[in-house]
């Protein structure tokens, strides 16, 4: 029996018309919305079956996991236990097609992405120049760019384009508002399917304004340029501030390649420059110069998102603090933090590292699902133990430390200082002691009505350990938060934000397998309210999802997030 069959008999029995919204919400709403959006409902159950399963086939792997085996599992959790063996035998088939490494007869036909491909109009031949004698000072380089150059003059010009773009693992955009203009003809042949791959994971674009440029109209908008916050353009700039951004250009490219750096690139400008178009503008030189961060351009797997990892700046030892991004139940270390789970952009943690100096940038991932259909948790204290150790062999409190919390990461860090403080553990006391301040988003410092429907459910949805600690007027989270406000504050002066949301979520919780009669706030104002002497909680128009996903740079948290950490600072860099 072929696989769309199997799938189909597991799944009718689930699949009436009054329940089908509520598994696929369950299932992709939260962190695949997209795959959700694309989902008919209409139709009798077998019709709408046939449709939904033959979609996820064709939707195939979503990283380490297959769309249908995401359903599978999620719509198992109401069979019964006959069929658990079923299901589990049908996942498993499926996720085996999204192992790296198993090569697929459809992968081994898709060209191998090796090349360095740099996209440029012909009058601005000379910054391509500029950019070649940074990148060929690499002689591991050479032979992986590509560019118009090397297409010889009897070939078809416009089939080695399209054959050696899909070819590319990075595409460098040397942009204009002339690039982007239609009649330039790299529309079609380079950046519309340059974005595409982008979208999807298989491609990096590191684009550089070559001139003053109409940015929000351009089809890059969305995507920080390689030089920086405010893209600013090459021709504007002086000629050390220039090369300092090719030389960025260069740091990521090898990092995105997983090279690292030679001593034969010119860490200083060229004698000779290309003749501006703009006159410079003036530039401050920082006191202390410093590589570019080397920013995580490719999401791992989701089975590799457990444990501290680094994510920018951790290995410099000239960092003056260090930051950590904490999750709550039922997210991860990486999609919590992405208001698009397939664009490696929104990741607001590499934003963190390019517009504050001198920080290093991790994020901790645990086990946080609701449910022991998925994994069973740690007890709140255990957990605490757990991180805390992970913190310390890491070398963390060795400097100032900041936490930004979601939701139950905001108490994993109160469980994760109060071990620090009752263990006597010298190791663990620096960090107690270097904990410079918290941002809690979300958190539920007195519980969340979520997880009193939970328990309510218990019986059918089997919660664990982490869903039973979280439920409204807990006396440990009671108790945990009364040592975090009478005892720790009062001898250590912490930075601290809060933010709240407004928002009820729709019926059906992702993640959790609730469906609730109404809408709710998962954490209402009251238990976000830390009650801090000088810090009231911020309500903001977010649900409790969505509040730790900003958009873009403009969002509110992501400026009080800015504030924040620029406020953790040990001295203020006046640049």
């Amino acid at each position: 029996m072929d696989i769309l069959k199997r799938a189909a008999q597991l799944l009718s029995p689930h699949m009436a018309e009054e329940r089908r919204d509520t598994w696929l919400t369950l299932a992709f709403h939260a962190q695949h919305r997209k795959v959700y959006d694309t989902i008919p409902q209409r139709g009798a159950t077998a019709d709408f079956v046939v449709v939904c399963v033959r979609t996820l086939l064709d939707r195939g792997c979503l990283g380490s996991r297959h769309a249908l085996a995401l359903l599978l599992e999620t719509v198992r959790s109401a069979a019964g236990d006959e069929r658990q063996g079923e299901f589990q035998a049908l996942i498993d088939a499926l996720d085996q097609r999204c192992d790296n490494t198993t090569a697929t007869p459809s992968s081994a036909a898709l060209p191998v992405r090796d090349l360095v491909y740099i996209s440029y109009r012909d009058r601005d031949r000379e910054w391509h120049t500029q950019l070649r004698q940074v990148l060929d000072a690499d002689a591991r380089l050479r032979d992986r760019i590509w560019d118009d150059t090397k297409i010889p003059s009897s070939s078809d010009f416009q089939r080695d384009i399209a054959d050696h773009v899909a070819r590319a693992r990075i595409m460098i955009m040397l942009a204009s508002d002339d690039y982007f203009a239609p009649e330039c003809g790299a529309a079609e042949c380079e950046i519309k399917p340059a974005l595409e791959a982008q979208r999807k994971g298989e491609m990096l674009i590191l684009w550089l304004p070559v001139r003053p440029m109409s940015i929000a109209a351009s089809p890059v908008a969305h995507l920080m340029a390689a030089s920086g916050p405010g893209a600013v353009p090459l021709a504007t700039l002086s000629s050390e501030a220039r090369h300092a951004v090719l030389l960025k250009v260069y740091h990521e490219v090898l990092h995105h390649l997983g090279l690292a750096p030679v001593a034969t690139v010119q860490h200083e400008p060229a004698a000779t420059a290309p003749a501006v178009s703009c006159p410079p503008t003036a530039t401050t030189p920082s006191r202390v110069k410093r590589e570019p961060p080397m920013l995580l351009s490719r999401l791992p797997a989701t089975n590799a998102r457990r444990g501290l990892q680094k994510i920018a700046g951790c290995d410099d030892p000239q960092r003056v603090m260090d930051v950590v991004f904490v999750h709550g139940l039922g997210g991860d270390s990486w999609s919590t933090w992405m208001a698009d789970d397939e664009d490696i952009g929104s990741f607001w943690p590499n934003w963190l590292a390019e517009d504050v100096a001198g920080l290093g940038i991790w994020t901790l991932g645990y086990a946080a699902s609701g449910s022991k259909w998925k994994e069973e948790s740690m007890p709140l204290a255990d957990r605490g133990n757990q991180m805390l150790d992970l913190l310390s062999i890491e070398g963390l409190g060795r400097r100032p430390l900041a936490f930004i919390t979601h939701s139950m990461g905001g108490i994993v860090v109160k469980q994760i200082l109060r071990n620090a403080d009752s263990f006597g553990v010298k190791r663990y006391e620096a960090i107690l002691a270097q904990t410079r301040g918290i941002a809690f988003i979300a958190t539920p410092h007195s519980g969340a009505h979520i997880a009193n429907f939970a328990e309510l459910a218990a019986a059918i949805y089997r919660t664990n350990e982490q869903v039973r600690e979280l439920s409204a007027h807990d006396p440990r989270l009671r108790e945990l938060h009364g040592w975090f406000l009478n005892k720790y504050l009062q001898t250590h002066p912490l930075v601290c934000r809060s933010y709240c949301e407004k928002r009820e979520l729709r019926p059906e919780i992702p993640l959790l397998r609730i469906k609730l009669p109404k809408g709710i706030l998962v954490v209402d104002e009251t238990s976000a309210e830390p009650n801090i002497l000088g810090e009231r909680a911020i309500p903001l128009d977010e649900d409790h999802l969505s509040i730790c996903k900003p958009a873009d740079r403009t969002a509110q948290v992501y400026k009080g997030m800015l504030g924040f950490v620029r406020d953790c600072l040990p001295t203020q860099d006046p640049n």
